[in-house]
């Protein structure tokens, strides 16, 4: 068999297959030439950032910053950002859906010269699903 670029064709020799097998082996080969090709890709995404200073007294700074990221598509677990084609069949790729958010809140605290108090409080939430495209077999050529 033989596969090239997007007008890839299956090459059959006669002695690649059994004589009574050539029924079989042809639609076979058929069934691969419509798997292979390009498939196209996507992956949109999106992020934030925030950050504020705050004084609420002269001795006590205060500090809030919060991230964002998402991102999700079509046929983006094999996806190359150099390229919307994969040449990854439908069967072999799939979709990942990815949020997360963190926060990060700082308090620093001046009781006397001596003696400071530095609060830190952060949170963060990653949520990461993936799900195949296809519920058949993997199909790799």
């Amino acid at each position: 068999m033989r596969f090239g670029d997007n007008s890839a064709k299956v090459v059959l020799q006669p002695n690649d297959y059994e004589v009574s097998d050539q029924n079989l082996v042809s639609l076979a080969a058929s069934a691969l030439d419509q798997m292979a090709g390009n498939f196209s890709s996507r992956l949109l995404g999106n992020t934030g950032f925030v950050k504020t200073d705050l004084v609420p007294s002269p001795r006590e700074p205060l500090s809030v910053r919060v991230n964002t990221s998402s991102y999700s598509g079509l046929n983006n677990v094999y996806f190359d950002p150099a390229s919307p084609i994969t040449h990854y069949a439908l069967s072999e790729n799939g979709e990942e859906d990815v949020n997360a958010v963190s926060a990060v809140a700082s308090l620093t605290s001046g009781f006397s010269r001596q003696v400071t108090n530095h609060l830190r409080v952060q949170f963060s939430h990653d949520l990461q699903s993936s799900s195949p495209n296809a519920s058949f077999p993997r199909t790799q050529v």
